[in-house]
Formats: C-alpha cells, structure tokens, sequence
C-alpha cells in the first residue's frame, strides 16, 4: 500500500516537473529561433581574430582590382605640354563634392595634356558648414591617401607631373592671373571633347602660354561637368578609383564593421564587397546645413526636399521590405540618430539603429571625434558602400556618390537589369533606383548632371 502509494506520488512529481519545463523549454526554443532567425551566427568572426578579419576587410574593396592600362591608353592619346601646369582652385564641400571636384579636374588636365599641382581644398567649419568661402585650405592627405594617388598616377600616367605644390616648380614659371573656367560657354558639357580641347587651346593661345612659355594656369572647379558617359566605361571606373579614403580614417570602418559583426551577431565575411542580407545603409541629411542651403523646403515641379520624419519612415519601410531587421545610419547630427533610433524600436517590426558611434570604442571614438567632421564621414562612406541595401537623398552628393559606385559593382556583376533613373517616371518621389539602391526626393541640378557627369 505505502508503495503504492509513494509510487503514485513519484508520477504526480514527475508529472508535474514535465508540465513545468515544457512551456519553458518551448518559449526557450522560440525566443532562440527568432534571435537566430534576425542575427544569423558569426561563422567569420569564430573562423578569424580581431585584427585578420579587420586586415581583410581593408584589402577588399566595392570596385576592384584596380587597372592603370585604360589610363595609359589614354594618356598615350594625348599630345603632352612639358612646362603647361593645373592648379585646382576652389576646391569645397564634403567628400561627395571634392572627390567629384578632384576627378574632374583630372579629366581636364589629361585631356590638356598638363601637368597637375596636387589639389587642395577648403575646411568646412564644423559650428557651421555651408560657410565655405575663406575657409582655410587643406592639403591632399586630408581626405585621401596621397601615397596611393601618387604611386597610381605615376603607373597609369607617367607623363604628368604631379608637383607637391607651387613652390617646387622653381623660378621661370609664369602664373596665369585669370583663372580658366573650363564650363565656358556654359553649353560646354552639351559640345564634343573635341571642341572643348580647341577652346581650351585657343584660350592658352590668347593669353600667350605656348610651348615656349612655362606656365601655371588656375583651374576652377567644377562638378560633373564632363561627360565621362563618353569615355570608356573601363576609363571612368580606372580613373575614380585613384582616388582612396586616407588609411588611418578608413580603419575606423574595418573596426566597425567587425564589432557589428559581433555584437549583432551578424555573418559578415570581410571579403565580401557587398554584405548581403545582413544591414540596411541609410544616409540621414538632416544637418543644419541643409536647412540654410534651403533642402528641406517646400516641394517643387523639380525640387523635392525630404525632412526627418520623411526620411526616416522611407528607410524603415525599406528595412523591413528587405527583411532587414539593422539600420546602420550615417549623419552628421547625434541627436537625430538617437531620435532615429527611438523611432524604429517603436516600429512594427521594431528595428535596431546603429551608428559609427556605437561600434567604437571610447578612445576610438575620442580620436575619431578630434577630426573634422567631413573627415569623420569618410567612415560612414567606406561602411555604406558595402552595406546591403543602401538608401540616400537626391540634393546629396554624398549619396549619390555611393549608389553610382554600387551601381557600377552591379554592371560589373551583371546584376543591373533596369536603368535606375527610369524611377524618375514612376515615383516623382524617387531620383534613382535598382535592387541595392534608392534615392528618395527630386534635385534638377543633380539629376542633369549626374547621369553622365559622375565618376565611378
């Protein structure tokens, strides 16, 4: 009977115990499942440490390998002037504006067959950037590695010089007083290169700098005014690829990235140009510049500006239509990321926000904040070329400057099936879009210029 008893006992315990732990070990397995299902497991980060995984992130690019020879054969093609010198002038804005202005620049100094002074550019006052005008000038390094441009140049053109400055040219070289304009006449861009060269020569001709005369000419600068859509598609990708973010800025985005990987739980692979399925890129333009430059006005036949709540809402929705559960948000402005960041926890599906900020250390961080602030974007643009679906503003030259070089990765790749700027007729809301990239809102400038003036 007591056996029986305590028999009976036993089985209600047991019962009882197995009633218990399966509910618990049921929710267990979903809340596991979901949190597998949004951060896959980082097989790359088990695989390498820290710093080979960061190495091979910076010896992978979104456009590579690099090829001098279609620089060569151009520049074979040109008919050179030994003592016929470029000095870029007026060179300002972010990246997306000086690397615009630099390539440009380039262009016209091949097509002159002159040699170049490495170009400089203004420092954007970081209590206010649309102040431009006075601003002290900084060298070449500021933005980009000099040594590779250097050491790129000289392979793909050795037969321009390129001067470190003024200074080295010597004695014996006359300096130009007016500065040339290369956009004059204005139809320029609409003209063939061939009558371009013939204006530019007529206009060295007038003010009597000829083979006989040693001489430095002030260039202004310019934004995609050439037409490189003419050129070679081998050309234009060679010849944007000179120009690479300095090093040292560009390492904070290796680290980065690894520390998303781990702390997201991400499958990132460092060799991976683009990292597929696993953040959204979204470039928040929300500074107070863009509010004394007038982007976030009314709405025009041709101009369409887009404010935070806008902005926001189209990157969210975009996250989540490509089942990316990680917005990685470049801007300028702190406290509008945290405000980000408050929106899309409050979403549905809620979504996570992160930043530059949030994915360095804070001696990392303390250094990357003692820079300028358009130093301090750089970092923002090296992760958001490989993100997996990127999403920008069309008054934004940064943006842009990001999804034209996916786009071509996507040429490359044979990915690109439709011609993004056909959006223009579907959505007046949308400026560009294929499967890896959207710009929403409207610029007339940008989107005249663009298509056949920006470099790869």
């Amino acid at each position: 009977m007591w056996a029986k008893a305590a028999n009976s006992s036993a089985q209600v315990k047991i019962a009882t115990v197995l009633l218990t732990l399966i509910p618990l070990y049921y929710f267990s397995y979903r809340l596991i499942s979901r949190s597998n299902k949004s951060h896959p497991t980082t097989k790359a980060s088990k695989i390498l440490n820290r710093t080979k995984w960061q190495q091979q992130w910076l010896e992978t690019d979104l456009l590579q390998p690099w090829d001098p020879l279609p620089i060569q054969m151009k520049c074979n093609e040109t008919k050179w002037i030994s003592n016929l010198v470029f000095d870029l002038v007026n060179a300002n804005g972010g990246v997306g504006n000086i690397r615009a202005e630099i390539l440009d620049f380039l262009f016209y100094a091949i097509e002159s067959g002159a040699s170049i002074i490495l170009p400089s550019m203004a420092i954007r006052r970081d209590d206010d950037l649309s102040k431009v005008v006075g601003a002290e000038e900084a060298d070449f390094s500021y933005m980009f590695d000099e040594l590779w441009f250097l050491e790129a140049m000289r392979k793909a053109c050795p037969q321009m010089r390129i001067y470190e400055s003024a200074e080295e040219l010597g004695d014996g070289w006359k300096k130009e007083e007016q500065t040339y304009d290369p956009r004059v006449p204005w139809s320029r861009k609409d003209l063939s290169q061939g009558q371009w060269k013939q204006q530019t020569a007529d206009w060295l001709a007038g003010r009597k700098i000829t083979a006989d005369v040693s001489a430095v000419v002030a260039i202004e600068h310019t934004m995609w005014e050439t037409n490189c859509r003419g050129e070679r598609p081998a050309f234009r990708r060679a010849l944007g690829m000179v120009l690479h973010v300095r090093p040292d800025v560009r390492r904070y985005a290796a680290i980065a990235m690894f520390n998303m990987a781990a702390t997201e739980r991400l499958d990132l692979l460092p060799t991976d140009r683009i990292h597929r399925k696993a953040f959204y890129g979204a470039h928040l333009r929300t500074e107070a510049d863009t509010i004394a430059a007038g982007w976030l006005w009314p709405p025009s036949d041709a101009e369409i500006g887009l404010d935070f709540t806008l902005q926001t809402s189209y990157y969210m929705q975009a996250a989540v239509t490509h089942g990316l559960s990680i917005i990685f948000a470049a801007s300028g402005n702190a406290s509008e990321v945290e405000r980000f960041k408050q929106v899309a926890a409050a979403n549905r599906p809620p979504l996570t926000v992160l930043s530059k900020w949030d994915l360095l250390s804070e001696a990392e961080g303390d250094a990357l904040q003692a820079m300028h602030w358009d130093q301090q974007a750089l970092v923002d643009l090296e992760i958001l070329k490989r993100c997996s679906v990127f999403g920008g503003v069309a008054k934004s030259s940064f943006s842009f400057l990001i999804a034209v070089a996916r786009t071509t990765y996507m040429e490359e790749e044979d990915e690109a099936i439709q011609d993004p700027w056909s959006a223009r007729h579907r959505d007046k809301m949308v400026a560009f879009e294929n499967k890896l990239n959207k710009i929403w809102g409207r610029n007339q400038l940008n989107e005249e210029r663009i298509p056949k003036g920006a470099w790869p």
